[in-house]
């Protein structure tokens, strides 16, 4: 399970050099002639690297050990969708046209949610209506509500998509593996509350339910938002991170735990 914003798309970075940029033109040229603009056309280069690697990482991952990408999101599908079209030169990028065929490839397990548009109900009571989180002297319950609300989706959808996948393919013999992965806080927690959801309310490492069992990677990434080129250099950083997960991890990980419920957390510094 994928992050969207600063996981796969590198959104932070390409936000600020949007804003940035005085030559709005620049993001819709279409014919690779960057001409006066060779600092932004350097940047290009790498959100093409970030998308490239990410993108490979996942069809490692499908060839490799048979696993099914979930994109969960709290954007929703028109942010989604632009940040793949917005811009004549991001949509011309290789990775993002690969990455928008792969999606849209049913024979291919790579799926796109968004958990904002999909689960909206999910928001009551809104905290956009709600005025004492509004207020301006309360500006930290907003920010707790709105968190809270962000969980509230993810979690939601990861319980929809978990108890589809498990219920197609998972069996007695098999032990159920999810690797979680994002830059938020939201994800992070709601992985852990769908996992004891789909497969029971057994805590690790409280109780274990052995008849049940799985093994839950959390993968919790790290961005430096100070400027465009040091969230990049982040997400470089995040993707060679995934990499160091293969099936030796995993295994290495359920030797040394009693087989069960096994929650595995994991930083990038």
């Amino acid at each position: 399970i994928m992050d969207w914003d600063d996981t796969i798309f590198p959104t932070t970075a390409y936000n600020i050099l949007k804003k940035q940029s005085l030559q709005d033109d620049f993001w819709n040229f279409i014919d690779g002639n960057y001409g006066k603009f060779p600092v932004l056309s350097g940047f290009v280069s790498i959100i093409n690297k970030c998308i490239s690697d990410t993108y490979n990482f996942m069809m490692q991952q499908i060839n490799e050990n048979n696993s099914i990408i979930l994109i969960i999101s709290n954007g929703n599908y028109q942010w989604l969708t632009q940040c793949m079209n917005g811009s004549k030169i991001i949509s011309k990028l290789k990775s993002v046209q690969k990455l928008q065929t792969a999606i849209n490839d049913e024979n291919i397990p790579i799926k796109l949610i968004s958990a904002k548009s999909e689960f909206v109900e999910h928001l009551k009571p809104s905290y956009s209506s709600n005025k004492d989180v509004n207020n301006t002297n309360n500006n930290g319950n907003k920010c707790k509500t709105r968190h809270r609300m962000s969980i509230i989706r993810k979690q939601t959808a990861f319980v929809k998509y978990l108890k589809e996948i498990k219920s197609k393919y998972d069996n007695e013999t098999d032990l159920f593996c999810v690797y979680s992965i994002g830059d938020d806080d939201s994800e992070f927690e709601a992985s852990k509350i769908s996992m004891n959801i789909v497969f029971g309310d057994k805590l690790y490492p409280q109780n274990k339910n052995k008849d049940d069992p799985y093994l839950l990677i959390r993968h919790k990434l790290d961005i430096d938002r100070e400027n465009a080129k040091t969230a990049l250099q982040s997400i470089l950083i995040n993707i060679d991170s995934f990499h160091s997960w293969d099936k030796q991890s995993i295994i290495d990980i359920i030797l040394q735990n009693e087989f069960g419920q096994i929650v595995h957390d994991t930083f990038v510094d």
